[in-house]
């Protein structure tokens, strides 16, 4: 209102305002602004267009509404709650178990949930499960991850470690520590699209499962290959941003952070 400029999303202003920030052309009307990038209608609800609202936290901060319940199919400010656990480790012979009403949420947060070997972690959620930094699954050790509906996964007797709102069904991914004995290693990394995996085993009867995931949990590829020599890694087709190739046989888990640039 008023007799001043206006914009989609900023009037006036000095330009290189507001990065990674948009607006709706359709519903404002607004064709041109001061700052901000203009998307239609189509490309700012769900499911949002690859090249609107990157550099969004979907993990922490920003909440996918993907059954235009809340925010009628645009992104939505989550405040997911997160109580911290303290620091927890898991020792041979040990088996723990913890579960959630709608997100389980491992470490994070400067904490640390490590699982050595002979040791047993289950976690279990309605709809999400985030395994952040600070997940430690030592050589030896079993870390598993799955949805169920329902409550009680755990029993009475198990207390809830970490439960936060807003779902949007994805499914965290271990951080291994790194061992010298690594199954795998990609590059070049960072690179453009296509990488080079080359597995460290010299048996090629032993076979190797590769999985590759988005920042966000989604999972864009998975392989059965033998355990030795190079293949290629095509990740030409996906847009720019974080990956994480998890490589696992039956004895060991490595989870390799991919930059596509």
């Amino acid at each position: 209102s008023g007799g001043g400029t206006s914009g989609g999303l900023i009037g006036t202003g000095s330009g290189g305002l507001a990065p990674n920030s948009y607006w709706d052309t359709e519903t404002s009307g607004k064709s041109t602004s001061s700052g901000g990038l203009g998307r239609t209608t189509a490309q700012m609800t769900w499911p949002y267009d690859v090249n609107t609202f990157t550099g969004w936290n979907f993990i922490n901060i920003w909440a996918a509404d993907d059954d235009y319940t809340k925010n009628n199919g645009y992104p939505f400010l989550g405040y997911p709650v997160v109580y911290p656990s303290p620091d927890k480790t898991i020792s041979n012979g040990q088996s723990s178990c913890y579960d959630g009403d709608n997100t389980v949420t491992v470490a994070g947060g400067g904490t640390m949930v490590k699982v050595r070997s002979g040791a047993t972690l289950d976690v279990v959620a309605d709809q999400r499960v985030l395994l952040l930094d600070g997940t430690i699954v030592l050589s030896g050790g079993h870390l598993h991850a799955w949805i169920e509906a329902g409550s009680g996964h755990c029993g009475e007797s198990q207390a809830k470690m970490t439960e936060a709102g807003n779902p949007d069904g994805s499914v965290g991914f271990i951080q291994e520590e790194l061992q010298t004995s690594a199954l795998a290693r990609i590059f070049p990394n960072p690179g453009s699209g296509l990488y080079t995996l080359e597995f460290r085993n010299s048996d090629p009867a032993r076979v190797v499962s590769v999985e590759i995931c988005t920042m966000t949990g989604i999972l864009t590829g998975s392989y059965q290959l033998p355990g030795t020599g190079t293949y290629w890694l095509d990740l030409s087709g996906e847009a720019s941003g974080l990956y994480f190739v998890r490589v696992m046989d039956l004895e060991k888990v490595q989870v390799i952070k991919v930059i596509k640039q």
